[in-house]
């Protein structure tokens, strides 16, 4: 992997190597009627901005975009956390493309989002690093600063919620197979 670059030509070399994988993040963390493509901008833009932070080993380069990240998601869910007496706001419907195959990947998209939306923030973190990013164990309590046994805990419980999630939306226990309808519907992560 490319040294990490400290001066103009920063955001654009995070864009390349790493954009792809901070957008499909958002995709898989943030709540269905958000924007991912506005998560990821600002998460980058975050990052840009403390770039003289940037850890200097280019391994830890990705960690360092996911605690980013994690930081502009928990601030979307701040106003979400207040009493709000009419409950959750439904998703606004879901506009097409007129190319069928991108209108499969958006609607795979959707599916997908409203099946992770209905974990816990945490439990969906975990789930998306461990199962999604085949990240170890270890890693992933690095990345999240969790102990082993809450992380396993957590991705034991999501993986409870999921199936039923999934089936409540139409998905079948069949096409539950995380890698194939995640792969599919958000383009897999870049590693």
């Amino acid at each position: 992997m490319p040294a990490l670059p400290r001066g103009a030509d920063a955001l654009d070399h995070l864009c390349r190597v790493h954009g792809g994988r901070v957008l499909t993040w958002a995709i898989r963390l943030g709540e269905p009627d958000w924007d991912p493509e506005r998560l990821a901008t600002e998460a980058l833009t975050e990052a840009i901005e403390q770039i003289r932070q940037a850890p200097d080993d280019d391994d830890e380069v990705p960690r360092w975009l996911f605690g980013h990240l994690r930081r502009v998601l928990d601030r979307r869910r701040r106003p979400r956390l207040a009493w709000w007496p009419f409950g959750r706001a439904p998703a606004p419907a879901l506009a097409l493309p007129p190319n069928p195959a991108a209108a499969e990947q958006l609607r795979r998209r959707a599916l997908v989002q409203q099946t992770l939306g209905a974990l816990d923030p945490e439990e969906r973190e975990v789930l998306v690093l461990l199962d999604m990013d085949q990240l170890s164990l270890e890693e992933a309590c690095r990345w999240l600063d969790r102990s082993p046994e809450r992380v396993f805990a957590q991705r034991e419980r999501a993986r409870r919620k999921l199936l039923p999630a999934a089936q409540s939306i139409g998905v079948s226990r069949d096409d539950l197979s995380t890698r194939k309808v995640l792969a599919r519907s958000t383009g897999g992560a870049r590693r």
